[in-house]
């Protein structure tokens, strides 16, 4: 005859139970409101699909890597066991069947290629106000400068070189969506016209990645020699609540500049790439570098929705 477990046991299994479906529940309400906060900030948005886009971008060209490594050591066993059966002069012409998974391997790629360059086509529409940015960019610079020499100078010229990234990027990619159809835009000289000017672009984003590093270079500069130090005079409470407050100030300015850091040291490869006409790196490393500053960024703008 079977037994059946005592019937407080059975409870408790039921407790466990509501008790793991209801944490379950509420965590993930939690993370979709999380997410929520993310995708309704233009920032958030545009840092997940460039996470997203080089992603894709690094999973497509792996993938692609696979089929091609897969397709070479099929080539070469086929001409080791046909090496021995042919006279000298013969050559062999044969079809044979795809390694297992070609296929789909093949179909997988282009598909994560096609979907990280419609992400990007994506990114650049959402850039075409980005002129307004550096308006206020301007404007918020113009009415409060940094009180630094060095820092004001370096603020300027990167609105001045962002401008001119932004405004050679827009008519690039209107001249690519028929918008800016003039004679100028039209036919090899268009299309040599188009080239250029992104490559001017990318030069202009190269630009502002080197003036950022100086920025950089220079408050941790400051930072090192403690000419970010305040003074305050005072009780000994009003000194300690201070000398805590500045604490926590540090640390904030430290987090901020390592997240800086690495967010243009990952940019500077794919920047210096499309800056010439020359490829110096390859898509992989591309996808690579931009996943490092997409998830950087991600990370950062995912915590502050907690």
């Amino acid at each position: 005859m079977a037994s059946f477990p005592p019937a407080s046991n059975l409870k408790k299994l039921q407790s466990l139970i509501h008790a793991h479906t209801v944490s379950s529940l509420n965590t993930t309400d939690t993370l979709l409101l999380r997410a929520s906060k993310l995708f309704s900030t233009p920032a958030g948005i545009d840092s997940a699909l460039l996470t997203l886009q080089y992603t894709l971008k690094f999973a497509s060209k792996r993938l692609q890597a696979r089929l091609e490594s897969q397709l070479a050591a099929l080539a070469e066993s086929i001409a080791s066991k046909a090496e021995g059966a042919l006279l000298p002069g013969e050559t062999i012409v044969a079809e044979v069947p795809s390694p297992p998974g070609a296929k789909r391997i093949a179909k997988l790629s282009e598909g994560a290629g096609n979907l990280s360059a419609k992400i990007s086509d994506v990114r650049m529409f959402m850039r075409l106000w980005g002129l307004l940015g550096m308006y206020a960019w301007a404007r918020s610079t113009y009415a409060a400068p940094p009180k630094d020499t060095i820092l004001k100078a370096i603020a300027w010229g990167q609105i001045t070189v962002m401008t001119a990234f932004q405004f050679l990027e827009n008519a690039v990619y209107l001249a690519s969506q028929g918008v800016l159809n003039g004679e100028g835009w039209l036919g090899e000289a268009g299309a040599r016209r188009k080239g250029d000017w992104m490559v001017k672009s990318c030069q202009c984003w190269v630009a502002y990645i080197g003036l950022d590093f100086v920025r950089l270079g220079y408050e941790w500069y400051k930072e090192r020699n403690g000419l970010n130090e305040e003074v305050v005079s005072g009780n000994v409470e009003k000194e300690k609540e201070f000398k805590m407050a500045a604490l926590q100030r540090t640390k904030d300015r430290n987090a901020l500049w390592w997240r800086q850091f690495v967010k243009q040291a990952a940019y500077s490869p794919m920047a210096l790439h499309y800056s010439v006409t020359t490829p110096l790196i390859s898509d992989t490393t591309i996808g690579w570098t931009g996943m490092i500053a997409g998830i950087s960024g991600l990370m950062h703008l995912w915590r502050q929705t907690a």
